[in-house]
Protein backbone atom coordinates (compact mmCIF):
# COMPACT_ATOMS: atom_id res chain seq x y z
CA UNK A 1 0.00 0.00 0.00
CA UNK A 2 1.76 2.90 -1.58
CA UNK A 3 2.29 6.68 1.00
CA UNK A 4 0.85 9.64 -1.05
CA UNK A 5 3.04 11.32 -0.11
CA UNK A 6 6.41 9.65 1.95
CA UNK A 7 7.91 11.56 4.73
CA UNK A 8 11.43 10.77 5.88
CA UNK A 9 11.87 6.90 6.86
CA UNK A 10 11.70 7.63 10.61
CA UNK A 11 8.65 9.22 9.98
CA UNK A 12 6.54 6.86 7.49
CA UNK A 13 3.54 5.50 7.60
CA UNK A 14 4.45 1.60 8.22
CA UNK A 15 2.88 -0.65 5.64
CA UNK A 16 2.87 -4.62 5.65
CA UNK A 17 1.86 -6.11 2.55
CA UNK A 18 -0.13 -9.73 1.87
CA UNK A 19 1.93 -12.81 2.00
CA UNK A 20 5.08 -12.60 -0.79
CA UNK A 21 5.20 -15.63 -2.07
CA UNK A 22 2.50 -17.06 -0.95
CA UNK A 23 1.36 -20.58 -2.36
CA UNK A 24 -2.47 -21.47 -1.78
CA UNK A 25 -3.41 -24.69 -0.83
CA UNK A 26 -2.91 -27.19 1.96
CA UNK A 27 -3.61 -31.13 2.76
CA UNK A 28 -6.05 -31.52 5.39
CA UNK A 29 -3.83 -33.42 7.46
CA UNK A 30 -1.68 -30.19 7.76
CA UNK A 31 -4.14 -28.10 9.35
CA UNK A 32 -3.41 -26.82 12.66
CA UNK A 33 -4.67 -29.06 15.67
CA UNK A 34 -4.24 -29.34 19.62
CA UNK A 35 -1.14 -30.97 19.13
CA UNK A 36 1.70 -28.83 18.10
CA UNK A 37 5.53 -29.51 17.62
CA UNK A 38 7.83 -27.12 19.47
CA UNK A 39 10.68 -24.98 17.81
CA UNK A 40 13.79 -26.18 18.99
CA UNK A 41 15.92 -24.48 16.81
CA UNK A 42 15.66 -21.02 16.72
CA UNK A 43 15.60 -18.63 13.38
CA UNK A 44 18.09 -17.98 11.48
CA UNK A 45 18.70 -13.38 11.73
CA UNK A 46 20.46 -11.70 9.13
CA UNK A 47 23.05 -9.14 11.75
CA UNK A 48 22.10 -6.71 9.16
CA UNK A 49 18.26 -5.88 11.49
CA UNK A 50 18.49 -3.78 13.35
CA UNK A 51 19.54 -5.06 17.42
CA UNK A 52 15.58 -4.42 18.34
CA UNK A 53 14.14 -6.67 15.44
CA UNK A 54 16.45 -9.11 16.29
CA UNK A 55 15.31 -9.62 20.07
CA UNK A 56 11.48 -9.39 18.62
CA UNK A 57 12.44 -11.98 16.00
CA UNK A 58 13.79 -14.40 18.73
CA UNK A 59 10.82 -13.97 20.75
CA UNK A 60 8.23 -14.26 18.00
CA UNK A 61 9.86 -17.13 16.54
CA UNK A 62 10.10 -19.26 19.97
CA UNK A 63 6.32 -18.30 20.60
CA UNK A 64 4.54 -19.14 17.36
CA UNK A 65 6.73 -22.44 17.41
CA UNK A 66 5.60 -23.49 21.11
CA UNK A 67 2.06 -22.36 20.58
CA UNK A 68 1.01 -22.97 17.18
CA UNK A 69 3.76 -25.44 15.43
CA UNK A 70 4.72 -22.50 12.96
CA UNK A 71 8.47 -22.51 12.17
CA UNK A 72 9.86 -18.91 11.15
CA UNK A 73 12.85 -20.27 9.79
CA UNK A 74 14.82 -16.85 9.19
CA UNK A 75 14.61 -13.39 9.34
CA UNK A 76 15.85 -11.34 6.57
CA UNK A 77 16.48 -7.72 6.14
CA UNK A 78 16.09 -5.34 3.21
CA UNK A 79 17.84 -2.13 3.30
CA UNK A 80 18.67 1.19 0.90
CA UNK A 81 18.21 0.49 -2.73
CA UNK A 82 15.73 -2.45 -2.17
CA UNK A 83 12.03 -1.58 -3.69
CA UNK A 84 10.52 -2.22 -0.56
CA UNK A 85 12.85 0.25 2.05
CA UNK A 86 12.37 2.59 -0.43
CA UNK A 87 8.67 2.51 -0.31
CA UNK A 88 8.64 2.70 3.29
CA UNK A 89 7.46 -1.50 4.35
CA UNK A 90 7.93 -2.17 7.12
CA UNK A 91 8.36 -6.06 6.59
CA UNK A 92 6.77 -8.81 4.71
CA UNK A 93 6.16 -12.50 5.22
CA UNK A 94 7.03 -15.12 2.37
CA UNK A 95 5.31 -18.52 3.76
CA UNK A 96 7.62 -21.84 3.22
CA UNK A 97 5.51 -24.12 0.77
CA UNK A 98 4.48 -27.45 1.97
CA UNK A 99 5.68 -26.52 5.44
CA UNK A 100 4.10 -24.79 8.12
CA UNK A 101 6.20 -21.88 8.61
CA UNK A 102 8.33 -19.06 6.58
CA UNK A 103 10.65 -16.40 6.53
CA UNK A 104 10.06 -12.26 7.80
CA UNK A 105 11.50 -10.01 5.97
CA UNK A 106 12.17 -6.59 7.78
CA UNK A 107 13.68 -3.50 7.15
CA UNK A 108 17.14 -3.18 8.31
CA UNK A 109 15.99 -0.06 10.31
CA UNK A 110 15.59 0.78 13.31
CA UNK A 111 11.66 0.95 13.30
CA UNK A 112 10.72 1.79 16.90
CA UNK A 113 10.11 5.33 16.01
CA UNK A 114 8.08 4.65 13.24
CA UNK A 115 6.09 1.77 15.23
CA UNK A 116 5.15 4.08 17.84
CA UNK A 117 4.02 7.07 15.51
CA UNK A 118 1.95 4.59 13.64
CA UNK A 119 -0.05 3.62 17.06
CA UNK A 120 0.10 7.03 18.11
CA UNK A 121 -2.35 8.27 14.43
CA UNK A 122 -4.11 5.06 15.11
CA UNK A 123 -2.66 3.39 12.19
CA UNK A 124 -1.64 0.60 14.39
CA UNK A 125 -3.53 0.14 17.27
CA UNK A 126 -2.68 0.82 21.28
CA UNK A 127 -0.02 -1.25 22.31
CA UNK A 128 0.86 -2.80 19.17
CA UNK A 129 3.56 0.16 17.99
CA UNK A 130 6.43 -1.94 18.38
CA UNK A 131 8.62 -4.99 16.40
CA UNK A 132 7.06 -7.85 18.49
CA UNK A 133 3.55 -6.64 17.37
CA UNK A 134 4.58 -6.00 13.47
CA UNK A 135 6.36 -9.29 13.31
CA UNK A 136 3.34 -11.47 15.32
CA UNK A 137 0.86 -9.74 12.24
CA UNK A 138 3.03 -11.02 10.04
CA UNK A 139 3.78 -14.35 10.76
CA UNK A 140 -0.30 -14.92 11.57
CA UNK A 141 -0.49 -14.21 7.55
CA UNK A 142 1.78 -17.31 6.48
CA UNK A 143 0.16 -19.02 9.97
CA UNK A 144 -3.80 -18.65 8.45
CA UNK A 145 -4.22 -16.74 5.02
CA UNK A 146 -1.14 -19.13 3.21
CA UNK A 147 -2.53 -22.01 3.62
CA UNK A 148 -6.70 -20.88 2.52
CA UNK A 149 -7.78 -22.43 -0.53
CA UNK A 150 -11.00 -21.91 -2.69
CA UNK A 151 -12.41 -25.28 -3.00
CA UNK A 152 -15.21 -25.11 -6.40
CA UNK A 153 -18.80 -26.76 -5.18
CA UNK A 154 -21.28 -27.19 -7.79
CA UNK A 155 -23.57 -24.17 -6.69
CA UNK A 156 -21.10 -22.16 -5.27
CA UNK A 157 -17.16 -21.94 -3.48
CA UNK A 158 -16.13 -22.10 -0.16
CA UNK A 159 -12.64 -21.47 1.53
CA UNK A 160 -10.86 -24.34 3.13
CA UNK A 161 -7.36 -24.30 5.07
CA UNK A 162 -5.88 -22.04 7.29
CA UNK A 163 -8.22 -22.95 10.11
CA UNK A 164 -10.96 -21.42 8.50
CA UNK A 165 -13.72 -22.84 10.26
CA UNK A 166 -12.01 -21.29 13.57
CA UNK A 167 -11.75 -18.13 12.08
CA UNK A 168 -15.23 -18.03 10.86
CA UNK A 169 -16.63 -18.45 14.20
CA UNK A 170 -14.19 -16.40 16.23
CA UNK A 171 -15.41 -13.47 13.93
CA UNK A 172 -18.83 -14.10 14.09
CA UNK A 173 -18.82 -13.81 18.07
CA UNK A 174 -16.61 -10.78 17.57
CA UNK A 175 -18.65 -8.96 15.39
CA UNK A 176 -21.94 -9.85 17.66
CA UNK A 177 -19.84 -7.92 20.49
CA UNK A 178 -18.86 -5.24 18.93
CA UNK A 179 -22.61 -4.53 17.60
CA UNK A 180 -23.56 -4.78 21.40
CA UNK A 181 -20.86 -1.95 21.50
CA UNK A 182 -23.10 0.14 18.86
CA UNK A 183 -20.42 -0.92 15.94
CA UNK A 184 -22.24 -2.00 12.84
CA UNK A 185 -21.13 -4.47 11.33
CA UNK A 186 -19.86 -2.51 8.04
CA UNK A 187 -17.99 -0.29 10.27
CA UNK A 188 -16.66 -3.45 11.76
CA UNK A 189 -13.31 -3.30 9.71
CA UNK A 190 -12.72 0.16 10.07
CA UNK A 191 -13.16 0.30 13.96
CA UNK A 192 -10.14 -2.34 14.33
CA UNK A 193 -6.99 -0.27 13.12
CA UNK A 194 -6.04 2.43 10.20
CA UNK A 195 -4.11 -0.40 8.71
CA UNK A 196 -7.25 -2.40 8.56
CA UNK A 197 -9.92 0.02 7.28
CA UNK A 198 -7.04 1.44 4.70
CA UNK A 199 -6.48 -2.64 3.40
CA UNK A 200 -10.71 -2.87 3.50
CA UNK A 201 -9.60 -7.15 3.27
CA UNK A 202 -10.44 -10.11 5.96
CA UNK A 203 -7.02 -10.83 6.12
CA UNK A 204 -5.11 -7.50 7.51
CA UNK A 205 -8.05 -7.13 9.63
CA UNK A 206 -8.00 -11.15 11.26
CA UNK A 207 -3.91 -9.94 11.66
CA UNK A 208 -4.23 -7.03 13.74
CA UNK A 209 -6.55 -9.03 15.40
CA UNK A 210 -4.54 -11.48 15.75
CA UNK A 211 -1.46 -8.60 16.99
CA UNK A 212 -3.90 -6.62 18.89
CA UNK A 213 -4.59 -10.36 21.20
CA UNK A 214 -1.53 -10.88 22.08
CA UNK A 215 0.09 -7.49 22.20
CA UNK A 216 -2.73 -4.79 23.30
CA UNK A 217 -2.43 -4.02 26.83
CA UNK A 218 -6.20 -3.41 27.38
CA UNK A 219 -7.89 -4.56 23.87
CA UNK A 220 -11.45 -3.88 23.19
CA UNK A 221 -14.08 -6.54 24.58
CA UNK A 222 -14.63 -7.48 20.51
CA UNK A 223 -10.51 -8.25 20.13
CA UNK A 224 -10.95 -10.36 23.79
CA UNK A 225 -13.75 -13.04 22.70
CA UNK A 226 -11.94 -12.93 19.30
CA UNK A 227 -9.12 -13.86 20.40
CA UNK A 228 -10.98 -16.41 22.75
CA UNK A 229 -12.77 -18.36 20.58
CA UNK A 230 -10.16 -19.03 18.16
CA UNK A 231 -7.86 -20.33 20.99
CA UNK A 232 -10.76 -22.69 22.05
CA UNK A 233 -11.99 -23.74 18.49
CA UNK A 234 -8.20 -24.37 17.89
CA UNK A 235 -7.48 -26.50 20.82
CA UNK A 236 -4.56 -23.83 21.66
CA UNK A 237 -3.46 -21.86 24.95
CA UNK A 238 -4.95 -18.48 25.43
CA UNK A 239 -2.56 -16.66 26.99
CA UNK A 240 -1.89 -13.66 25.25
CA UNK A 241 1.86 -13.26 24.39
CA UNK A 242 1.72 -9.97 26.56
CA UNK A 243 2.19 -12.28 29.49
CA UNK A 244 4.95 -14.15 28.70
CA UNK A 245 7.19 -11.02 27.09
CA UNK A 246 7.69 -8.74 29.95
CA UNK A 247 10.71 -6.18 28.08
CA UNK A 248 8.69 -4.98 25.23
Amino acid sequence: MPVAEKPPLDEALLVHYGVVGMKWGIRKSDETGGVHRFQTVGPKIDSALHKSTQVAGQDVARLMGERYGFHISELKSFGPGHPEYERGTAAYVEHTPGKRGGVIHASQADLRKSLKYSEEIGWSAKGCGHNHGLLTHEASHALFHAEEKVQMGFFKSKVVGGNIEARDAALKVAMQDAERSGIRRNQFVTNVSGYSAASGTRQEMEAELFSQYHWSPNPPSYVKVWGETLHQQMGVDPTPFREEVKHV
